[in-house]
């Protein structure tokens, strides 16, 4: 098990997805144990609509044990969780300010939907249904890697779906550009989001996008450190750190 090592300022944490079959939520509970914050900010799609009460009381029950009585926890709402409150914080979005003084928009992103054109009723379909197929074949995959092969990270068959479709590649450019022009708007730094499953680092016209990622294919979060500096990681960053 790993043990807590690393004082930080805050950790943002998006698509956790808890309730469906793919989410990896004993990762997170491991990084939640690894990292001590002052903040925690779970950036919308925490829960699937499914079992909604039970895995909110299951949620909150083991933050409350794995994180420090003095550590603030904040909700966002994404478009798959619908109520969700822990101590009066349940928000839209958040304006968050680093110790660098630089102001980021924390928000989940699905404001981004309202802007595509609908998809057929078939389109809409078959993307779900490849999805879910790619999700079933990183499993599937990874049991194999991990039980026979000497490696760290997993291979992720939904990553290399999303990084040879020019159709997915352009729909995560658009979405980005969005959120930044969005942020720019109303003069911030950066934004700090998740939904689309893709986590990223980068400055796009002037503006530090930030993706949280998810907990159903890459077990990414944010953190800023002590120091002020904001890092993308992922579970297996920490995962054999002794």
């Amino acid at each position: 098990m790993l043990k807590k090592k690393e004082k930080i300022r805050a950790l943002f944490i998006s698509d956790i997805h808890m309730g469906l079959f793919f989410s990896q939520i004993e990762k997170l509970y491991k990084v939640l144990e690894y990292y001590e914050a002052e903040k925690i900010y779970f950036i919308g799609d925490t829960l699937n609509s499914s079992k909604l009460q039970q895995q909110k009381q299951k949620l909150l029950n083991t933050l409350i044990l794995e994180t420090s009585s003095q550590t603030k926890l904040f909700f966002l709402q994404g478009n798959h969780d619908k109520e969700m409150h822990y101590n009066d914080a349940f928000l839209d979005e958040v304006i968050y300010t680093t110790l660098q003084e630089k102001r980021y928009l924390l928000i989940h992103g699905d404001i981004f939907d309202d802007k595509e054109e609908k998809k057929s009723l078939l389109l809409q379909f078959f993307g779900e249904s490849v999805y879910f197929i790619a999700l079933h074949l990183n499993n599937i995959t990874n049991f194999f890697l991990f039980k026979f092969l000497t490696t760290s990270k997993p291979f992720l068959v939904t990553k290399l779906i999303k990084d040879s479709s020019s159709m997915i590649q352009s729909h995560i450019t658009r979405y980005k550009s969005f959120l930044t022009s969005y942020a720019k708007k109303r003069e911030l730094d950066g934004v700090i989001c998740g939904h689309i499953h893709y986590p990223s680092n980068e400055i796009i016209e002037d503006i530090h996008y930030l993706n949280c990622g998810d907990w159903i294919e890459n077990c990414s979060f944010i953190i800023e450190t002590l120091d002020g500096e904001l890092k993308l990681l992922t579970y297996y960053d920490i995962a054999h750190d002794s």
